[in-house]
């Protein structure tokens, strides 16, 4: 039986984090530019297994830090998949896009 325990990161300092059937890629800054390659070897590994990847629920958060005075311009957004600024995670718990420290 294939299971997400199978599935990971393609690029090294990216993470795959996984909860029952819920599974959250990780991409930091500075890696930014490999999250359409994370995204095309996740479509490669469902279509190679046979599974489906539910596009419907598919987001995309991008977190910036808001104690910053210069504002990074975020990565073009990623083709049919929704940009959110708060996601409902792990058990009820939300998280938005804006990092206090």
């Amino acid at each position: 039986m294939v299971t997400a325990a199978y599935l990971n990161v393609a690029i090294p300092g990216n993470a795959m984090c996984k909860f029952a059937d819920d599974t959250y890629l990780i991409v930091p800054e500075c890696n930014e530019y490999s999250h359409m390659s994370e995204m095309e070897g996740i479509e490669v590994w469902v279509q190679t297994n046979h599974l489906a990847l539910n596009r419907n629920k598919t987001r995309e958060i991008v977190f910036r830090d808001s104690r910053r005075k210069h504002l990074v311009s975020p990565p073009p957004p990623t083709a049919d998949i929704e940009r959110v600024t708060t996601l409902k995670i792990l058990l009820g718990v939300t998280i938005t896009n804006t990092v206090y420290i």
